[in-house]
């Protein structure tokens, strides 16, 4: 014996459906950068935010945020020293010395956090406004 099921109203339930698709693909692939950005201009005061979206395929909804200790000129011009410096050490050619230089060089890192608390907890807001502001459903009755 067949079970069967008939949906009343199946084309408005798809449609509905079909629109909140739409609206959680357009706030990730969208207003999530969007707000990674203004969140870094705004908030952390930065004149370039490092924000990266993933590509445009099939409803790809990935997006993130390089948070940098320092600027982004102070990081590139350090490294750019640290190649030129182990160049030259490289020409002269005592692998003793080149080893002990290239440790010497190696980047500092401190164990504290990156982000002051206060931060993330403005990132964790802007996001649930973005999201109360994009993603609103309404059942058409």
């Amino acid at each position: 014996m067949p079970l069967t099921f008939e949906v009343a109203n199946a084309d408005a339930i798809a449609k509905t459906v079909g629109k909140m698709i739409g609206s959680i693909t357009y706030m990730g692939g969208v207003e999530v950068p969007k707000e990674l950005s203004d969140w870094q201009t705004n908030d952390m005061h930065r004149k370039r935010p490092g924000t990266t979206r993933k590509k445009w395929r099939r409803g790809s909804t990935q997006a993130q945020t390089i948070v940098r200790q320092h600027s982004q000129y102070e990081t590139q011009r350090s490294q750019l020293y640290q190649r030129r410096l182990l160049r030259r050490l490289r020409r002269v050619g005592t692998t003793k010395r080149f080893r002990q230089v290239s440790q010497f060089i190696q980047l500092r890192r401190s164990s504290r956090p990156v982000l002051r608390e206060s931060l993330i907890q403005q990132l964790y807001a802007r996001m649930q406004t973005a999201l109360r502001e994009t993603v609103a459903w309404k059942v058409e009755k």
